[in-house]
């Protein structure tokens, strides 16, 4: 089962919540989330359970074995054994394309769990901070539990750090802002995962095809791969923050827009900020205590890790160790180079370099990455669009524009303001703007049940 499931949309989440409303106590709803989450992550996967049941359990013992209270020796002991553990499990069960040719471990494949690798790092993420003594161990298991095994969680990050939530997690109100916000959430993360994604990569392959290389095909696609990344991060956050806050939580946001006036260091700030800041924790900031030097060899090694948690090609982990080393360029140097100058040619070279980032994560070996460079400076065929683009974006020119509103910082800015504007004015007109806004909260979430229904067909 996921996130965009049908099955999931109109019948797991509905009742989910709808029984955790029988009861008012906090533990009562964290007994619900338990049980329907560990159901969501199992789903037609009985031998999970025991995975799921068995490294909670782990987790939670190393977890109190790291209190303050021991000695450092079993503290150090109680972290290293989580972090095998973790990488274990996350190596095996999300990474076993590497046993594919291995016919013993080919039944790898039919246990893999969905969120395997956020669990593995949520468990890892509460010993180390116990151990870091960033939060207190917890006694109590059931609320390690529903921390551990909370599907709203799966999306949100994915590292929500216990300390974040632990308060809420003993105690939390649902309450109607809390709903109305939480659907809204919702609707507006299930219409960018299934309405704008689609598009955007409609537009981007008929873009970037190998055989037909032009230089509006190369910009066009790399920018519209870019924006599919944007709308997936973003789609996630939002599901995940509207289904938290119709749980009773309020989950930090882990994506924001990123700026090139930011240059490269930004991007660690907008995707998945949480997972970059844990890298940071663990890799960083240990290191950088002791050297300088040995601070920027814990940015590389950051970046690798997360690299090699979003995917095993190594295109990907070499994408994001490029983000890493420009923001220790940009610290050792180029953020004072260009602060310097004029402030056009820094986001001239942040274009540049995030863009060919993005391309080395896109592109899986130099020939394809060297067509598209070469294409998008005059090196593939001499026509503006090719036939394939061109019906792509005819076909999807209203929901590309949806894209500009929300994606550019001018377009979205100047509506933000009109909107606020309109509404400011009389009562008549905020309540005018509030039902247009749940009309077109309505219309989206339309379209995304007849784009998931229609995907799920074919």
């Amino acid at each position: 089962m996921q996130f965009t499931d049908l099955i999931f949309l109109f019948a797991f989440l509905p009742l989910t919540i709808l029984v955790s409303f029988f009861e008012k106590s906090t533990e009562y709803k964290n007994f619900i989330l338990i049980i329907s989450s560990v159901l969501f992550f199992t789903w037609g996967r009985k031998f999970a359970v025991a995975l799921v049941l068995l490294t909670f359990v782990i987790d939670w013992g190393l977890g109190l074995a790291c209190r303050k209270e021991n000695k450092k020796a079993i503290r150090i002991a109680a972290l290293i054994s989580d972090a095998i553990l973790n990488l274990g499990v996350f190596v095996i069960f999300e990474r076993n394309g590497i046993f594919d040719s291995i016919e013993t471990f080919s039944f790898l494949r039919k246990l893999s769990t969905l969120g395997v690798a956020f669990y593995c790092i949520r468990g890892f993420s509460y010993v180390f901070d116990v151990f870091t003594q960033r939060t207190d161990a917890e006694k109590n298991p059931f609320c390690i539990m529903t921390y551990m095994v909370s599907f709203p969680l799966m999306a949100a990050g994915p590292v929500v750090r216990y300390g974040d939530i632990r308060s809420q997690i003993r105690k939390r109100e649902i309450t109607g802002t809390k709903i109305n916000d939480g659907i809204t959430r919702l609707v507006i993360g299930l219409t960018k995962l299934a309405v704008l994604v689609p598009v955007l990569e409609k537009v981007e392959l008929a873009g970037l095809r190998p055989e037909e290389i032009t230089i509006s095909g190369s910009l066009i696609g790399i920018l519209c791969f870019i924006a599919k990344i944007c709308c997936l991060f973003a789609g996630w956050c939002d599901m995940a923050i509207g289904m938290g806050r119709l749980f009773g939580f309020e989950y930090p946001e882990s994506f924001k827009m990123f700026s090139f006036r930011g240059y490269v260091t930004d991007l660690t700030k907008s995707f998945n900020s949480t997972l970059w800041k844990l890298g940071d924790d663990v890799f960083v900031s240990p290191l950088r205590q002791k050297n300088r030097i040995l601070g920027f060899i814990g940015m590389l090694l950051c970046g690798v890790a997360v690299g090699a948690f979003y995917s095993g090609r190594i295109n990907v982990i070499l994408a994001f160790s490029a983000v890493m080393l420009f923001a220790v360029l940009e610290e050792l140097f180029l953020k004072k180079f260009f602060d310097n100058i004029m402030p056009l040619f820094s986001w001239i070279y942040s274009v540049i370099v995030i863009v060919f980032i993005f391309a080395v994560a896109r592109f899986d070996s130099i020939s394809s990455l060297g067509s598209w460079a070469s294409g998008l400076v005059g090196g593939g065929e001499n026509y503006l669009l090719s036939v394939a683009l061109k019906q792509a974006i005819t076909e999807n020119a209203f929901v590309l524009a949806a894209v500009a509103v929300c994606y550019l910082p001018f377009a979205r800015g100047f509506f933000k303001e009109k909107i606020a504007m309109l509404s400011s004015k009389s009562t008549a007109a905020y309540g005018t703007i509030r039902v247009l806004q749940t009309v077109a909260l309505c219309v989206m979430l339309v379209l995304s049940i007849i784009n998931l229904a229609y995907n799920a067909i074919a």
